[in-house]
């Protein structure tokens, strides 16, 4: 109901890029002769707002998917609704100020004060407290009827450094609404959120719960975490497994790093899974075989002895 929002609200409304709820509780005159400019969605919100609650029901949604092929809505519907709501407004506007009859203030019915009107959401009812209640912040016996107020104490701090207790009642219900909800999260802060309970509130307990949410969603975050670098330790548990360096699947971890088993023959010592180059695993290289006819019999090219006799024998 901020005078900028409806502003804005309006001037896209004008440009067609917005809907009004036209109706409710941001009508000013309360009985349907002034606009609400309060903000509408244009995707079904404003028959949603004119046919009520039954409009957003299962069977009725169903039934508006079926006239519609199945589409929740109708544009040229809702658009049609729409203008005859602005044209029902202004005609009620124009039988008003055109009644020549003079009406007695006694027979004009009593309209709710603005404040309560627009302030509907934001000054719940709140829990029941004995009179006399005073802690950081209490309310007073008017404080459960329409009008409520609170008492408010505050420590301040002297000049000389001493404190003196100050009490401030405040009837304002937008600076209730958002003292009290500052003092249910502080509450909160100091709570243990494992151990809360409903207390009747409506306000605390709406904020338990998003608390409540909060820290299941956190506990869900770690778990995926946690599930997440348990694969990933068996990923790497299976990957320095042991293995047969001549064999294609098998795998050598060097470090850090993870060397994975190749096709490739070595052409010093015929063993698949390196190459000749490789000083680590090529047997002939690290030591591990013999060169004496060892790389002939793996089928490699390496040193060969020629037979016993003299040159010149047969």
């Amino acid at each position: 109901m901020a005078p900028w929002k409806t502003t804005k609200a309006f001037i896209d409304a004008c440009a067609q890029k917005a809907m009004l709820q036209l109706h409710g509780e941001g009508d000013p005159t309360g009985h349907g002769l002034g606009f609400s400019f309060i903000r509408t969605s244009m995707k079904g919100g404003y028959i949603e707002a004119v046919q009520g609650p039954l409009a957003t029901s299962a069977d009725a949604m169903e039934r508006e998917k079926r006239a519609n092929g199945g589409h929740a809505y109708n544009v040229k519907k809702q658009q049609a609704m729409y203008e005859e709501g602005i044209r029902e407004i202004w005609e009620k506007q124009k039988s008003t100020l055109s009644d020549p009859q003079e009406h007695d203030d006694n027979d004009i019915a009593v309209t709710e004060d603005e404040d309560d009107r627009f302030n509907v959401h934001s000054a719940p009812t709140p829990a029941h407290i004995d009179d006399g209640t005073s802690q950081i912040s209490g309310f007073t016996s008017s404080s459960r009827h329409a009008k409520r107020a609170i008492r408010i104490t505050r420590d301040v701090r002297l000049a000389d450094g001493s404190t003196q207790q100050r009490v401030e009642v405040v009837y304002d219900p937008v600076v209730i609404t958002q003292y009290m909800k500052r003092r249910t999260e502080a509450d909160l802060e100091l709570r243990d959120i494992y151990s809360s309970r409903p207390t009747g509130n409506a306000d605390h307990d709406r904020l338990a719960g998003i608390r409540i949410k909060q820290e299941l969603a956190r506990l869900e975050k770690n778990k995926a975490r946690r599930q997440a670098r348990e694969q990933q330790k068996e990923l790497h548990q299976r990957a320095n497994a042991p293995g047969d360096a001549g064999s294609p699947g098998g795998a050598v971890v060097s470090g850090d790093k993870i060397v994975t088993g190749t096709t490739r023959k070595c052409a010093n010592c015929g063993q698949v899974g390196h190459i000749k180059t490789n000083k680590k695993l090529c047997p002939l290289l690290n030591g591990t075989m013999n060169t004496d006819n060892g790389a002939a019999d793996h089928g490699g090219f390496g040193s060969y002895n020629a037979p016993a006799g003299t040159a010149g024998s047969p």
